[in-house]
């Protein structure tokens, strides 16, 4: 499932605050209009010899036409795992102003091996910007996963727990979720490929 597509990580740097923009700009009821009239619209003519009574207009509140603007929004979910190597507590929390990459992956997983490679050559090239990148190891054990970083030279990695994949929904792997500037989810690939890497990136 995609939330949205085609967008790099450079990209969705600025979506956030769009879409935030767009929630905010909802068009709005005049307050002080009389009620049953709105702006634009014309009286009712004459039927029957007489004036059709207009019906009340329904005003929406600012939350509703929000709602219908922007559809639904899913906050990034904070988690605990366990950190690697060292197997200290690892806790995360969406930060404003800054993207979220969390990648999960397992080390018997044969596509999520085939695309390591790929993850953290892009991890290295985006270094710069504003996004934390959380490589997730899931099903494995803490010997089997600080095997798999120490031999693909990854510096960081952590350890599911079983909050972390109650949280993700257990995922099929590889799976990459991503967060906006403004901690809400704005991608989400399951079974994810090489093309979807390329999207993210």
């Amino acid at each position: 499932m995609r939330l949205v597509t085609g967008l790099g990580v450079a990209t969705l740097l600025t979506a956030g605050a769009a879409h935030y923009a767009l929630a905010n700009d909802a068009p709005k009821k005049d307050e002080h209009a009389p009620a049953g009239h709105d702006a634009g619209k014309k009286s009712a003519g004459k039927k029957g010899g007489k004036h059709e009574e207009e019906k009340p207009v329904e005003t929406k509140s600012k939350m509703e036409l929000t709602d219908g603007y922007v559809h639904e929004w899913i906050p990034f979910p904070p988690f605990n795992a366990i950190a690697l190597p060292g197997g200290d507590k690892f806790s995360y929390k969406p930060a404003r102003g800054e993207m979220t990459v969390v990648f999960l992956v397992a080390t018997w997983c044969a596509p999520c091996v085939k695309m390591m490679p790929d993850i953290l050559r892009m991890q290295a090239r985006t270094a710069r910007l504003p996004v934390r990148y959380i490589n997730i190891f899931t099903h494995d054990t803490k010997q089997d996963a600080t095997g798999f970083m120490k031999e693909h030279g990854m510096k960081s990695g952590v350890l599911a727990t079983h909050e972390v994949l109650a949280t993700f929904k257990n995922p099929e792997l590889p799976a990459i979720y991503v967060g906006d500037r403004n901690s809400f989810m704005l991608m989400r690939y399951l079974k994810a490929s090489p093309q979807d890497l390329a999207e993210v990136e």
